[in-house]
């Protein structure tokens, strides 16, 4: 049972704010420590996969199934969530929601 419901973001909250919505799909990045730039610190080149499998196909060891989208994120609206990046209004970046308890 759904014990919580996301709510909309009312308009009249955090007026001036450029807000964007959650999303529902994404790809997940990973650091490949094997093909690194010219910069001795450097992590390594970013690499992102659309799903799990073309993770563990790629052989990426720190690849779990519960980092990509399932078919549990639509039903959960993640699309009334707010993401405020910082090239938008000159601050930090945030994931914001607002939760309603129903149960």
């Amino acid at each position: 049972d759904i014990c919580y419901q996301l709510l909309d973001w009312p308009e009249e909250l955090l007026p001036g704010f450029t807000r964007r919505p959650g999303v529902d799909a994404w790809n997940v990045g990973f650091y490949d420590a094997n093909n690194l730039e010219k910069d001795d610190d450097d992590f390594g080149s970013l690499s992102f996969y659309d799903t799990y499998d073309d993770a563990v196909k790629a052989e990426v060891e720190e690849a779990k199934d519960s980092f990509w989208p399932n078919s549990e994120n639509n039903k959960h609206s993640l699309h009334r969530c707010s993401r405020l990046f910082p090239q938008d209004q000159d601050t930090g970046g945030f994931f914001v929601a607002l939760i309603k308890r129903i149960k």
